[in-house]
């Protein structure tokens, strides 16, 4: 605008120099000079004149322009204002400070005053009074960064009504970061609430139901935890009298295993002091007898009764050798073993490879007779189960024990199922053997599998006192 006015002021200027130069030079000598002149001042006025033209046509386009934006904003603030009046949600802006400077008309309905009522006020006295002070700590969370802030409060209508809505606050701010204007759009939410606070209710309703089964479960199975207690207290207590049962049991039949060795001991010593000697006394006195007789008398009912003594004197001492084998109490184990393994193949065909590591071995006699007794019962299983004649016996010193294996290569069994058999199926029974070694402080391990032959290794500890006798 002010480029123009200057063309125009220059046009007239130079207009005026034209005319002035044409009347001057009218009394002046020299016209023709001065009419060069002339037409050079209208030529640059048509020229200035030109521009002027085009600068004129520019500025009334900028005039339209300016009168199509206007137009243009005009009716995007109608359109904008028919937005706002037509939203079903309220629609408030207000300053920092909390004044209103413009509401919708759903906003002016909900609380049942005018525009004019509310513009140039503040919000706050619409709002329940307990929940002004949690919003007012939400929009100071408003920031550049984080320029919008949902907040969910009450406010009185115009009817007096307490109902939920929900504000979406959006903050605007200007280049130096400061809030100039911030608007809320809110919607009623009071049904949401109300069905939120119903459920609420239900849950806490369930909650207290399932906390009441919870606690009569807690109950019950704190009783039935107690009862499994007292239970599992009373199990034990009755398994703690068992294994003392089995114990006494155990060691009664340990105590009546070592009476039984005195009493083989005894009637050993009987068989041998009475009965023999009385078989050999009666031998002797058939022999005196029948050297009296005459010759060719009774010579055959002679020899038969001198046979069945003999015989029966063998058979005393036989029995006597089982018992309690002299053997055993003047030479030692090892000794009583082997000969126990000559009467077994000459009686039974068992063939025993015995071994010996030579070094003493001090053994207490009834350690000795305990010992003999189990491995004669092993090898009298071997011969009844086994299904093999073949036995190594090996009888070893070791870190202060005595050590015997006795391993054969028979068909093995189920250790798991043997173990436990009664005495009438397998002697003394496996278990009552392990028992009985575990009573002199030894230990017996028995390793087989079926089809493997067995492996059977007594341990038990020396007697380093001296004392080996009763």
């Amino acid at each position: 605008m002010s480029k123009n006015k200057t063309s125009v002021k220059k046009v007239d200027h130079l207009r005026k120099m034209a005319e002035k130069k044409i009347f001057s030079d009218s009394a002046v000598p020299g016209f023709l000079t001065s009419e060069f002149d002339t037409m050079h001042l209208m030529s640059q006025l048509q020229l200035h004149q030109i521009e002027l033209g085009v600068q004129n046509e520019e500025m009334q386009r900028t005039i339209s322009d300016l009168k199509r934006t206007k137009l243009a904003l005009i009716e995007s603030e109608k359109r904008y204002r028919a937005v706002i009046e037509d939203q079903t949600e309220t629609i408030a802006r207000y300053q920092p400070d909390g004044t209103v400077t413009f509401v919708n008309e759903v906003y002016c309905r909900l609380f049942g005053k005018s525009s004019a009522d509310l513009v140039g006020k503040g919000w706050q006295p619409v709002v329940y009074p307990e929940d002004i002070p949690v919003v007012i700590a939400e929009l100071n969370k408003m920031s550049v960064g984080n320029p919008v802030v949902v907040i969910e409060n009450r406010v009185y209508t115009a009817t007096g009504e307490l109902r939920w809505m929900q504000f979406v606050n959006r903050g605007f701010f200007d280049d130096h970061g400061r809030l100039i204007e911030t608007q809320a759009v809110g919607r009623d939410i009071s049904e949401r609430k109300a069905l939120e606070e119903t459920l609420k209710e239900r849950e806490q309703n369930v909650l207290t139901i399932l906390e009441g089964q919870v606690l009569e479960r807690t109950i019950s199975l704190t009783q039935s935890n107690q009862r499994l207690h007292d239970e599992i207290v009373e199990r034990k207590q009755v398994e703690e009298q068992l294994r003392n049962h089995q114990q006494k049991l155990q060691s009664m039949s340990n105590s009546l295993s070592m009476i039984e060795a005195r009493e083989r001991d005894r009637i050993a010593e009987e068989l041998h002091d009475q009965v023999g000697q009385r078989l050999i006394l009666g031998k002797i006195k058939l022999d005196s007898l029948a050297s009296l007789l005459p010759p060719n008398q009774f010579n055959n009912e002679v020899e038969v009764l001198n046979d069945l003594l003999e015989q029966s004197v063998q058979d005393i001492r036989s029995l006597i050798f089982q018992l309690r084998p002299p053997i055993l109490a003047s030479v030692g184990l090892e000794a009583a073993v082997q000969w126990l393994g000559e009467e077994l193949k000459e009686e039974y065909g068992l063939q025993i490879e015995f071994s010996d590591d030579n070094n003493p071995k001090p053994l207490k006699y009834e350690v000795r007779s305990a010992v003999f007794q189990v491995i004669r019962e092993l090898l009298i299983n071997v011969r009844k189960h086994a299904g093999t004649k073949h036995v190594k016996i090996m009888i070893k010193r070791e870190t202060g024990q005595m050590v015997a294996n006795i391993e054969d290569n028979g068909i093995g069994f189920d250790r798991s199922i043997v173990l436990h058999k009664s005495s009438k199926e397998c002697g003394f029974g496996l278990f009552s053997v392990e028992q009985k070694i575990d009573y002199l402080g030894g230990e017996l391990v028995i390793d087989t599998a079926p089809g493997q032959g067995t492996r059977v290794t007594i341990k038990v500890p020396l007697d380093e006192s001296g004392d080996q006798h009763w």
